[in-house]
């Protein structure tokens, strides 16, 4: 009897002796499938996918199992040995594959993306996909049941790995680290996100709501340091260190946050459909625009080039970074003094410069 995992892959249930297999029986497979398993199977190389599976079929000729296309290998290019009955044995944990190639950890990796599991495990290293639109992944439930979750496997995600670092700190009473790395567009500042959030719900503080203070620099650090580039609309154009400080309760009793290497030179110029920093925007289209005397955003040459960003309120962003300031305890004139001066750069990249005749 065939049945199927939690991650929809297939195994097979002997009805009389209860013993389970990935395999499929003789007594249920087809002609296709005795067809499929003749003959030498492997990976090769593929530049939209990176490795393809294929059946040989003659000296260095394989047949593609997902177009049918016959390639014959280059010179230059090798082929990876693949047993064809791996494909049908996905896991949300790289280390149980049975063979790390390659070839295997990409079809992995895809298939799980494919049907929204964007995070998958190598033992305690997390990886993830960045799937460029909203998922049902993030909810207070979630991270009760992670939290809550005892000895029981729970599927690859930030919350896991925070809650681990958060045990850690009370089993050890040491210093714990998080290490988010990537290159642009691949989820960063979104995972850094969900592993605060995570600490805020579980060790938040009884009264001062100090973790809620800790979240509410997110976005005025986006605002400031983030932009839309041609990979990622919201990419950060700096790097981040935030340290989360507990008190002898092991509660949240403060942060910490260094940033270092800003991108400067995107205030003056950007690449083609590429954005400059978030605030030039919100400030232009939020309620505060004509306190600086401040014309829409097209009028201004250091952000003309890219104006929009599909299903993105600028104005909108504008208030949550005012009420992040609020939060944060910008009195008026601090608040003020900053968004003047955001106001003095736009203004100032509309000077024009004339050489004098000598």
């Amino acid at each position: 009897q065939k049945k199927l995992t939690c991650d929809m892959v297939p195994y097979y249930v002997h009805t009389g002796s209860g013993e389970l297999t990935w395999n499929k029986p003789g007594a249920l497979r087809t002609s296709l499938d005795a067809e499929r398993e003749t003959g030498e199977w492997a990976w090769i190389p593929d530049e939209a996918e990176g490795w393809v599976a294929a059946r040989e079929v003659g000296a260095r000729q394989y047949r593609v199992e997902e177009t049918g296309e016959t390639r014959k290998l280059r010179k230059a290019e090798r082929a990876l040995p693949l047993t064809y009955s791996s494909l049908s044995r996905l896991h949300d944990d790289l280390v149980l594959l049975d063979s790390l190639d390659e070839g295997l950890i990409l079809h992995d990796l895809r298939q799980r993306y494919e049907r929204d599991q964007i995070y998958t495990a190598v033992g305690g290293i997390l990886i993830a996909i960045n799937p460029f639109r909203r998922l049902p992944l993030y909810t207070t439930e979630l991270i009760e049941s992670y939290h809550r979750a005892g000895n029981k496997q729970t599927a690859p995600h930030p919350y896991k790995l925070a809650d681990a670092a958060h045990k850690a700190l009370l089993d050890e009473l040491g210093n714990q680290s998080i290490l988010v790395s990537g290159e642009s567009g691949s989820g960063k500042t979104e995972t850094t996100k969900q592993a605060l959030s995570f600490l805020a719900e579980v060790a938040g503080s009884a009264s001062s709501n100090i973790e809620q203070r800790v979240l509410s620099a997110n976005p005025i650090l986006e605002a400031f340091g983030n932009a839309k580039t041609t990979r990622n609309d919201n990419s950060s154009r700096f790097g981040r260190f935030t340290a989360v400080q507990f008190d002898a309760r092991l509660q949240i009793a403060g942060a910490a946050i260094d940033n270092y290497l800003l991108e400067k030179s995107r205030v003056k110029g950007q690449a083609d459909d590429e954005r400059n920093y978030h605030v030039f925007y919100q400030l232009c289209a939020g309620d505060w625009a004509s306190a600086f005397q401040l014309s829409p955003a097209a009028r201004y040459r250091y952000v003309d080039k890219c104006l929009e960003i599909e299903h993105v309120d600028d104005g909108a962003d504008f208030a949550e970074v005012v009420e992040a300031m609020d939060s944060l305890g910008f009195d008026d004139a601090t608040r003020g003094t900053v968004c003047s001066i955001v106001a003095a750069v736009l203004k100032l990249g509309q000077i024009e410069f004339e050489p004098l005749g000598g």
